[in-house]
């Protein structure tokens, strides 16, 4: 054999070699004529595009929707912004939205355009439909379940022997102590302040009413102050005072606490009032919701406050109800029936409350 001559294994690596640069030409063809294809098609899709931008497949009814978008940043600029809203530009989105919705339905059958544009125009007004209408079969479903709910909480508290506190957190407080004292019969109710206290201690006050006098006599000491000038309690007129005080045990907490209500087609909140009796608790929930009109109702716009949350978009809303009340006037009521309070007012505080030296610190 002689010296010159290729081994199999030298050979077979010239033809991978060989085979390998060959399919790298290939790749590159392909690479080159699929750019050219690609650049084709482009281009061919912006001449579409300036085409339907320019008028021939568009509904002439999608000119609403920019429309309304320039009427929401004229109210949003400082100037401009007062005139329109004057003009209560804030609730032309209404017919504005309305209108361009409405004519994407007619317009297919006036033009020649997809029919499409159609079904876009009545998924807007029937799916609004939907939502409202489940909103308002929601709310009054909820106004029943709350009242049923609440009316089978019950709690009886004595208040010969308890003593009764309203904790106050810095959320709203829908039960009244002034309104406890004035319809039942409670010779105290004890409020504690747990937002802004000093420390890690709460204030606690004890709400009372006097005679109509005591609080003419208490204008003039400078640690006991009134809450107000003389008021009628039902038939009699009474004093409403405060002390700083601690209640003696037991004593029967009631405690608020307010939430968004997240219901779908519907909006408002819920006030919640949680009654601790030891290991007793018991819950009353009412609520403020307002259900979305029948009628699509966009208002896009802003209002007179600055602010982040002056300018938006929502859909109006009708009136506003109260639930879970049932036959109670308020919450005050709703909680005196559930602790079964008899109704008052109670006993004047006489003066020995004062005497006592429990005054403001």
């Amino acid at each position: 054999m002689g010296t010159d001559s290729a081994s199999p294994r030298q050979m077979m690596s010239v033809l991978r070699a060989a085979s390998g640069a060959l399919d790298l030409d290939r790749v590159a063809e392909t690479l080159a004529f699929g750019r050219r294809r690609l650049d084709s098609w482009l281009a061919l899709d912006r001449r579409a595009l300036i085409a339907v931008l320019l008028g021939a497949d568009w509904p002439r009814a999608l000119l609403a929707f920019p429309l309304t978008l320039a009427l929401f940043l004229f109210q949003a600029t400082p100037l401009l912004g007062s005139v329109f809203i004057y003009l209560g530009a804030p609730y032309w989105s209404i017919a504005m939205l309305n209108l361009g919705f409405a004519g994407l339905i007619a317009e297919p059958f006036l033009r020649p355009i997809s029919r499409g544009w159609s079904a876009v125009g009545a998924a807007w007004f029937v799916g609004y439909f939907a939502v409202a209408a489940y909103g308002n079969f929601a709310l009054h479903a909820l106004a029943v379940d709350t009242a049923a709910d609440n009316a089978r909480q019950s709690l009886r508290f004595d208040p010969a022997w308890e003593t009764l506190m309203l904790v106050d957190d810095g959320s709203p407080m829908v039960v009244s102590p002034a309104k406890l004292l004035e319809d039942y019969d409670l010779p105290v109710v004890y409020v504690e302040k747990r937002a802004g206290a000093h420390g890690d201690r709460p204030l606690v006050l004890a709400y009372r009413l006097g005679a109509p006098e005591l609080c003419a006599r208490m204008r003039g000491s400078p640690v006991l102050l009134p809450l107000g000038a003389a008021q009628r309690v039902n038939a009699a007129m009474a004093c409403l005072f405060e002390l700083t005080e601690t209640p003696a045990p037991p004593t029967v907490m009631v405690r608020q606490s307010r939430g968004d209500l997240g219901r779908l087609g519907m909006r408002g909140h819920f006030d919640r009032i949680e009654i601790a009796s030891g290991s007793q608790t018991r819950q009353l929930v009412t609520a403020e919701a307002a259900p979305l009109l029948l009628a699509p109702a966009p208002r896009i716009g802003c209002g007179f406050e600055r602010g982040s949350d002056a300018c938006g978009a929502s859909f109006l809303t009708g009136v506003v109800e109260k639930l879970g009340l049932g036959s109670a006037r308020d919450e005050t009521e709703l909680l005196a029936r559930a602790l079964d309070l008899s109704p008052g007012p109670g006993p004047f505080s006489s003066e020995t409350v004062i005497a006592s030296g429990r005054a403001r610190n």
